[in-house]
């Protein structure tokens, strides 16, 4: 990251605020989730219920922070994706049923550095120049849905993970253990 002491820095404080909350509320969904069930799929009145499980959201919203990192120019080593991730959890793989516990890392372990990974991604973002967060989306292809880095990261560490916590709201419903509290 290039930001000074004289660089403005309204923009990162603000998506960090509006991200923090995500944090918290994937730790309050994450509790009593029993992480032996954490990778299956919830059955409602004997059919499967086709959602993403605990492990594939915790995995996918653990893929992104370190692309947050990218974008920024910073330093990933806080954020950095574990071996493996990304062809378990990467935009487009099926989330699957895994009743053996064998296809996916342990529950425990996906969750804790999902939160870690966000933590320090919104980290990054507090401290970023509005010069960096205002800079044209280096990705053409998606400049028009997310014309800057801000609206980027603010689409990531937002809206992205409010979806994907989401379904894991849904999915503590479908297994019977109701809201977070």
């Amino acid at each position: 990251m290039t930001t000074t002491s004289e660089t403005p820095r309204i923009i990162g404080p603000m998506l960090a605020a509006n991200a923090r909350p995500t944090v918290g509320l994937a730790q309050q969904l994450a509790a009593g989730i029993d992480p032996t069930q954490a990778a299956r799929l919830p059955i409602s009145n004997g059919k499967t219920i086709i959602t993403n499980h605990p492990v594939f959201i915790f995995g996918h919203l653990a893929l992104y922070p370190e692309r947050v990192a990218d974008l920024l120019g910073a330093d990933k080593a806080s954020v950095a994706v574990p071996e493996g991730y990304d062809e378990l959890f990467r935009h487009g793989v099926d989330c699957r049923d895994d009743a053996s516990g064998s296809l996916y890392p342990a529950f425990e372990e996906v969750r804790d550095h999902m939160v870690r990974a966000h933590t320090g991604a919104i980290e990054l973002v507090a401290s970023a120049g509005d010069d960096e967060l205002g800079r044209d989306l280096p990705d053409e292809a998606r400049r028009g849905t997310w014309p800057t880095v801000g609206v980027a990261v603010n689409f990531l560490l937002g809206s992205h993970a409010m979806f994907h916590l989401g379904q894991l709201s849904a999915w503590r419903r479908f297994s019977g253990l109701g809201p977070a509290t």
